[in-house]
């Protein structure tokens, strides 16, 4: 049932955006985690596991937006993206480690 009071309507809207939030950054975070680096194997730690683009003329968005997008959206753009742990992932942008992604 909706709430008359718009204080307690705007808590309830923050709790239900706020629990979709929670459960796509756990699926995010599950994801990094099962995946690991595509290089060197890392997976102890989400957070220090990023999402690399394969084609960044395909980007819409900065992957922070991910926690944002329907399920369907973020498993589609998911696609467009590997995993590389931090230290791999700085290597490949500045030339140092040599990445060639083919399916």
């Amino acid at each position: 049932m909706p709430y008359k009071d718009p204080d307690k309507r705007r808590e309830a809207w923050n709790r239900a955006s706020k629990k979709k939030y929670d459960k796509r950054l756990r699926y995010l975070n599950q994801h990094k985690l099962k995946v690991g680096c595509l290089i060197c194997g890392f997976k102890l730690y989400s957070s220090a596991l990023d999402f690399h683009i394969l084609d960044p003329s395909a980007k819409e968005e900065d992957t922070t937006a991910f926690v944002r997008w329907s399920q369907d959206k973020l498993k589609k753009q998911m696609e467009r993206y590997v995993i590389l742990c931090a230290n791999c992932h700085r290597g490949v942008h500045s030339g140092d480690i040599p990445f060639i992604y083919t399916k």
